[in-house]
């Protein structure tokens, strides 16, 4: 039999601490040993925390593990946290119960058989050095725990337990099974973000700004879906569509075999970086969704890069597309067909932006047409929105370009995007801006009553002041 002998002077010491905030100078000095608190047959003991019961009881919670284990490993695969109730804080204290076990059993280790797979971080293996705390009508136990005895101290971390009652049960802060249930939902590869009823949102990736931009369109998605229900009800993509999609979102992309670039198109880079990192702080662009476009002095156009975040883009980002040749080790999808077909029927076009702003996209998943026609400026800048079905800008398709003119600067691609131009990168923002404002104006105002347009008179007078 082993056991660590404790100070039940040390125990008193602590109950009486508890209740007194000041300690006179040279308390510690008159501390007496008074005998062992607890000993117990068959097990090591380690550590104690003590609490007063509202029975008037003395309560210790200690860590033990079987005393045929060496301390250690015996302490990082069998420790688990027993309550031992007294009397008063001299003893005796006798066993009550385990609080805490840990994940595994005690015959699953032992000396000569040590853990060293690896496991899961949501076990907590061997609780230990355990702290007994009141608060309001909860007792909180909190106690250290691994996840096996690999790699120790760095898979050590703190747990909580917490019971209406010292004699339990007790209930793992976190340990309800929550952290196994999400785990196995990402296992597959298929789903990249849970949501937790009542509680939040799990979202993966395969690194940080992968999962924070997964975050940012899960949030998008559910901003354009509450704000599509104050104007109609949102349209769901059928399994063929879906499909579609993701067969020209996976054309294959040429690349050029080396790209230049003078200092006009430097300056250029970084305007349109700016333009991004603008767009994305006034929610109109968010995560690396959408892309800025404009055209360069030749047959090419610069275009922001399809894995990276707006907020953090850089020049080295832009990509440089000439004759639908892509500049080499840089990441694009296939809207980049696209913007070249507009190029190309277009000349008077210098800029494009595709973009997802939350109140546009109400209109979007909808297919309820924006009528800009609220306010002299959404009228001026944009007179007009058609609604494109679905489809129309994947490859192949030309009617997507040949919607636009100089009358029709911008289109609602439904169920996709918003796309949005201009003579130059400012114009299309701009737009792009007003756009976003009309929307909004009619969502919240939506409420209130009917829409009231400018009169056709009016938009006649608003033609011949800035549109001749």
């Amino acid at each position: 039999m082993r056991a660590i002998k404790f100070s039940l002077l040390l125990v008193f010491v602590l109950l009486y601490n508890a209740g007194n905030t000041q300690v006179k100078e040279g308390f510690a000095n008159k501390w007496e040993f008074v005998g062992t608190a607890v000993e117990e047959p068959g097990y090591t003991i380690w550590g104690t925390s003590p609490i007063w019961g509202n029975n008037g009881k003395v309560h210790l919670f200690v860590a033990r593990w079987p005393c045929n284990l060496r301390v250690d490993p015996g302490w990082r695969t069998h420790s688990e946290i027993a309550h031992y109730v007294g009397d008063s804080p001299e003893g005796p204290f006798v066993f009550s119960d385990v609080a805490v076990k840990g994940d595994i059993e005690s015959d699953k280790a032992t000396l000569n058989n040590h853990i060293t797979k690896e496991l899961e971080l949501t076990k907590a293996y061997a609780p230990h050095n355990p702290a007994i705390h009141k608060a309001d009508s909860l007792y909180a136990l909190f106690y250290i725990a691994n996840n096996g005895i690999n790699e120790h101290p760095s898979n050590q971390y703190i747990c909580l337990s917490v019971s209406e009652s010292l004699y339990g049960p007790w209930r793992k802060v976190g340990g309800d099974g929550l952290s196994s249930k999400i785990a196995n939902e990402f296992k597959g590869g298929d789903k990249m973000a849970v949501i937790m009823e009542n509680h939040g949102v799990v979202v993966g990736g395969n690194n940080i700004m992968d999962a924070l931009n997964r975050f940012e369109t899960m949030e998008l998605c559910a901003n354009a879906f509450i704000n599509a229900k104050s104007i109609g009800e949102p349209i769901s993509l059928s399994e063929k569509q879906l499909n579609e999609y993701k067969e020209q979102t996976s054309q294959e992309i040429t690349y050029l075999t080396n790209a230049s670039y003078n200092p006009v198109e430097e300056k250029t880079r970084e305007e349109i970086c700016a333009m991004a990192c603008r767009a994305y702080k006034q929610g109109l662009m968010v995560g690396s969704n959408g892309n800025i476009s404009v055209r360069g002095e030749g047959n090419y156009f610069l275009i922001t890069s399809a894995n990276e975040a707006h907020w953090n883009i850089v020049p080295e980002d832009i990509v440089q597309v000439k004759n639908g040749c892509v500049e080499p080790r840089k990441i694009l999808d296939s809207s980049i067909f696209l913007h070249q077909k507009i190029y190309e029927q277009h000349p008077y076009i210098n800029s494009i932006i595709i973009a997802h702003a939350p109140y546009l996209m109400a209109f979007n998943i909808t297919g309820v047409k924006l009528d800009v026609s609220t306010i002299p400026e959404g009228w001026v800048f944009l007179q007009d929105i058609p609604n494109i079905p679905f489809s129309s800008r994947f490859l192949g398709n030309d009617i997507t370009p040949k919607q636009l003119s100089k009358r029709i600067p911008a289109l609602m691609l439904d169920n996709d995007a918003f796309l949005v131009t201009g003579n130059k990168l400012l114009q299309a923002y701009d737009r792009l801006e007003v756009a976003e404002f009309c929307a909004k104006s009619m969502v919240m105002s939506k409420s209130l009553g009917n829409l009231v347009p400018i009169t056709k008179k009016h938009m006649e007078a608003l033609r011949k002041k800035f549109l001749m």
